[in-house]
């Protein structure tokens, strides 16, 4: 409560200390509603088993309410209030009035100072969103509360021109548990299952003619105060490249080496992605795409560990299906231990819908032990270990947009387990409609 108290006392300062005038032909407040109803169906997401009733069924109501004030030019006050709560369905139980109307949070909530001293210089303090390229290292700061949402508490310090070339500094501090603002009807909501905190350097250059560039270095610290996870440091170092953005061809790679320590382990990782996208001039607007990604698994055979860390990326990015499964490796949305070709076809047949099919054909380079239970995992053999298959991963998206407020879409995926899994295991499947209002 006093991290949370001293948090919000700092914002509220320097909201106080701000100039007093509003910038010349802004408003000096705006405000915005969002409400987002979800309905989810998974099947044999997490075991692959029919035989056994792990299936749910739920709906997802998020309610979003923001305003951002600006009081003179430069300045910036944001916030957003956040609440989203679940009807389940499978399995099926009483409506709890406390537990299912669940948190009213802070999703946001930042003062942002720009162009300081007239200079390109900006800093940004609080409760923000932050996504760097893909999405591949940086996006989503709370795993364990799925899509509800997904900042970061952060010092973030920019100079540059985001048109030419930028360095950012980041500071980063998410714990286990929202510590920092206050929560009304607070049910103790996981958001990592770790506190992770950390810095990074971020720079990108989109002037050095038609390839635009990406480089950084990122240090981050892994603690569980409970002591069940090993405490891991990690250094990450990598780049990416993308070019195309007008033309018919596009292409985009991204690539990045970890070392560090996890426990008593020395660790190091690599991962990393490529694709490429066609779109042919065609009334269906059709654009084809082919790509591959790897990100190393550990060998328990050695004694250091060499699996990837997805640092602040545990979100849906290759499948919102898939990401339970991997629960039984190293937890929800750990993307590691994956090698991946896949295509990806989409099509606009009216301009207000959009259709797209993908499949991703998907391998673990380790043969690393899959956790069914607590205390019980497939047996590997060691002796033939070696690149698996993961199976067979389809995803089917129909995308739509009613009105420049109503937004909606259909999402199925299928995963048809191969033999990194037992013989025995039955395919998954996932169902999905959204309807989102935005004002």
């Amino acid at each position: 409560m006093k991290k949370r108290l001293r948090a919000g006392a700092a914002l509220i300062a320097t909201a106080l200390l701000l100039p007093a005038a509003a910038p010349a032909g802004d408003a000096a407040f705006e405000w915005g509603f969002r409400e987002r109803l979800r309905e989810t169906s998974i099947r044999n997401g997490f075991d692959l088993e029919n035989d056994v009733v792990d299936d749910l069924h739920f709906l997802r109501v998020r309610t979003q309410l923001w305003g951002r004030w600006r009081p003179a030019a430069g300045w910036e006050l944001y916030a957003m209030l956040n609440n989203e709560h679940r009807h389940w369905f499978k399995p099926d139980r009483d409506f709890e009035f406390g537990e299912d109307l669940h948190e009213l949070i802070f999703e946001n909530l930042y003062v942002r100072a720009s162009e300081i001293g007239g200079r390109p210089i900006d800093v940004t303090l609080g409760r923000q969103d932050i996504m760097l390229g893909e999405g591949f290292l940086f996006l989503d700061g709370g795993t364990l509360d799925g899509s509800r949402t997904a900042y970061m508490n952060a010092l973030r310090i920019g100079v540059g021109d985001a048109s030419a070339r930028r360095l950012e500094l980041f500071v980063i501090s998410n714990p286990e548990t929202d510590e920092y603002l206050p929560v009304v009807n607070d049910r103790d909501q996981g958001l990592t299952e770790w506190g992770e905190s950390g810095a990074a350097l971020y720079f990108t250059d989109r002037s050095s003619g038609p390839v635009d560039y990406d480089l950084y270095y990122a240090f981050k610290r892994e603690k569980d105060d409970d002591g069940i996870f090993p405490e891991t440091t990690l250094h990450t170092v990598g780049g990416r490249a993308s070019a195309g953005g007008g033309g018919r061809l596009r292409f985009a790679a991204e690539a990045a080496f970890q070392s560090g320590e996890r426990g008593d382990a020395d660790r190091s990782g690599l991962g990393g992605y490529v694709h490429g996208t066609y779109a042919p001039p065609s009334r269906l607007s059709p654009a084809m795409t082919a790509g591959l990604i790897y990100l190393s698994g550990d060998d328990p055979r050695s004694g250091d560990y060499e699996g990837w860390d997805p640092l602040y990326s545990r979100w849906p990015k290759w499948s919102e299906l898939y990401i339970y499964t991997l629960v039984g490796e190293n937890g929800v949305a750990y993307w590691n231990n994956l090698l991946a070709p896949y295509l990806q076809l989409s099509l606009r047949p009216e301009k207000r819908i959009e259709l797209i099919g993908e499949a991703y054909l998907m391998y673990a380079p380790e043969q690393a032990p899959v956790i069914i239970a607590p205390g019980d995992e497939l047996p590997v053999d060691w002796a033939n270990a070696g690149t698996e298959e993961r199976g067979l991963l389809t995803r089917v998206w129909l995308k739509w947009r009613a009105t420049r407020y109503l937004t909606g879409h259909l999402l199925w995926e299928r995963f048809d387990p191969g033999n990194f899994y037992d013989t025995d295991a039955d395919t998954a499947h996932f169902l999905r409609w959204e309807f989102m209002f935005t004002y």
